[in-house]
């Protein structure tokens, strides 16, 4: 069986936030998310992408993490069966 290729769905610039309100916001937004959704952050504070990159170990979600120039992407992808660990 196949696997789908992962399509973005939503995306959340947090450029300009810092710690803690860009750990907040995004934590927010992954919450929101819906089972095969995915979601882009946009970051410049490390200190908020190390937080919400514990946060999301503790709950065995996945995180992809990119380095580009002055700012750190991160994307999430919300399985099925990680939709409820992501509530917690």
């Amino acid at each position: 069986m196949q696997r789908q290729p992962q399509v973005l769905t939503n995306t959340l610039d947090l450029t300009r936030e810092r710690c803690p309100m860009a750990f907040v916001r995004c934590k927010h937004a992954l919450l929101k998310l819906q089972p095969g959704e995915s979601l882009q952050v946009h970051f410049k504070d490390p200190s908020s992408v190390a937080d919400i990159l514990d946060w999301c170990r503790v709950r065995s979600l996945q995180a992809s993490v990119f380095n580009t120039n002055n700012e750190t992407r991160v994307v999430f992808l919300l399985t099925s069966d990680h939709a409820s660990s992501a509530s917690t």
